[in-house]
């Protein structure tokens, strides 16, 4: 296995004229709302070009007091958005979109997206485990050819036999092709304990067992890296 962390320019060829996908969920203009401050926070590729991400909406100067009103609930054809009220001034919004391009990509190179952490609008960090190195190379190969930029912060091979057993690596590569780590999810634990052919008691000890090894064995990569220093 391949573990990566990548700097994602959102931006097609470090442009993007129609607006960011994300903001066309919104039933307001982000451009043109003075006094609001709109942040993606955290976002996430799901299966057939769906995405998923969290926006924070700051209500700088208290203009927008009926924005919660506004945007819960909402849909339209690119999507749809849920909102709730943290405080006086902020909100949260859960935004579900139809067309993003990275998360088709994502979900046809066969990479995990482990997490997805947006520095601004534009650029996110994204850390990636891949079956090999050659199935990470291609997964850069195809968003650089779609015009995305990437910057390989790190890249590493993960041993096998020290992340997971043959039947967890099999249970994790199900659940994730089939939607089970999307959010939301797209299958429940007891279809897919059908699909693998064991208990649902079996398969969620199993995945279990596996991402606590996944997040072991980064962090203690992580803990090596930073002693080499």
């Amino acid at each position: 296995m391949h573990h990566a962390i990548l700097r994602i320019d959102r931006r097609v060829y470090g442009a993007r004229p129609d607006g960011h996908p994300c903001h066309k969920v919104l039933p307001i203009d982000v451009e043109q709302e003075k006094g609001l401050k709109v942040e993606i926070t955290q976002c996430s590729p799901l299966v057939n070009s769906m995405g998923y991400s969290l926006i924070k909406l700051v209500d700088m100067d208290g203009t927008h007091p009926d924005i919660v009103d506004k945007v819960n609930s909402y849909k339209n054809e690119h999507g749809e958005a849920t909102a709730v009220k943290i405080s006086k001034t902020q909100s949260m919004v859960m935004v579900l979109n139809n067309n993003c391009d990275l998360a088709s990509i994502v979900s046809e190179s066969g990479c995990f997206l482990l997490s997805a952490i947006p520095q601004n609008d534009n650029i996110i960090d994204w850390r990636i485990l891949a079956p090999n190195k050659v199935i990470m190379n291609k997964l850069l190969n195809r968003m650089r050819t779609e015009g995305y930029g990437v910057e390989k912060i790190s890249s590493y091979p993960v041993e096998v036999e020290s992340a997971l057993t043959s039947k967890q690596e099999e249970h994790v590569h199900l659940a994730y092709s089939m939607g089970y780590y999307d959010v939301p999810r797209k299958i429940s634990l007891e279809d897919l304990a059908d699909m693998a052919n064991c208990s649902k008691s079996t398969l969620s000890v199993s995945l279990r067992d596996a991402e606590r090894r996944l997040v072991v064995r980064h962090a203690m990569d992580s803990r090596d890296r930073m002693k080499q220093k």
